[in-house]
């Protein structure tokens, strides 16, 4: 399901409580965005993952994509997908380097 932007005007404190509460596990997309507006301006960005979509690489790429876009850069074509990184997990190079990275810990 496509992320719906949301928007809340008014008191921020407010606002960001609203904005913050539990996900529902069955109910995607697992990821919110909202915009606070104050005096007709937007002032802030909130964004929301689930950990479950999420983690400490994936939020870094998603923040430098998205100050790229607000820089008016374009983001580079991907050149793999989801797909492509769970066929690859299938084979012995990938079950050696992960191997090895847990080894390594």
């Amino acid at each position: 399901a496509p992320v719906k932007l949301e928007r809340y005007e008014g008191d921020i404190d407010a606002a960001t409580a609203a904005f913050v509460r539990p996900f529902q596990l069955d109910a995607p997309p697992l990821f919110r965005a909202a915009v606070f507006v104050s005096d007709g301006r937007v002032t802030h960005l909130a964004l929301d993952m689930h950990h479950i979509v999420s983690d400490g690489m994936s939020i870094d790429v998603v923040l430098e994509e998205l100050l790229a876009l607000v820089r008016g850069e374009t983001l580079p074509p991907l050149d793999a997908r989801y797909f492509d990184y769970a066929a690859w997990l299938d084979t012995d190079d990938a079950k050696q380097r992960v191997a090895v990275c847990t080894c390594s810990e």
